[in-house]
């Protein structure tokens, strides 16, 4: 059941995301290569290459009166097979939450 201000015409949005994000090999490379001066025992040398990344995301936004308004986002990346073969990555994806607040004057 909405209540009152849902029922005014301030609706709760919500919008899906799904992003696809190029990663060149020189960007790649910085975050996540190791170069052979810095590969240790534990940690070997690693060049990176070009990658494509996928996200999945939803956000919501209620805007509860005319100044005021809360927004959500979830989001959630799948790292390539480039940078998961990087000693430097830890997991095969990268999951993220942000809450804000907004107001208008």
């Amino acid at each position: 059941m909405l209540d009152d201000r849902h029922a005014l015409g301030e609706p709760i949005t919500l919008t899906l995301q799904v992003t696809a994000m190029w990663q060149d090999k020189k960007n790649v490379d910085y975050y996540f290569g190791v170069r052979d001066s810095e590969a240790r025992i534990d940690r070997a040398a690693y060049e990176g290459k070009p990658a494509l990344n996928s996200e999945f995301g939803l956000r919501g936004n209620d805007m509860f009166d005319q100044h005021h308004s809360l927004l959500l986002a979830i989001k959630a990346t799948r790292l390539a097979r480039e940078i998961k073969g990087s000693p430097q990555a830890d997991s095969s994806t990268e999951n993220s939450a942000l809450f804000g607040y907004l107001y208008r004057f």
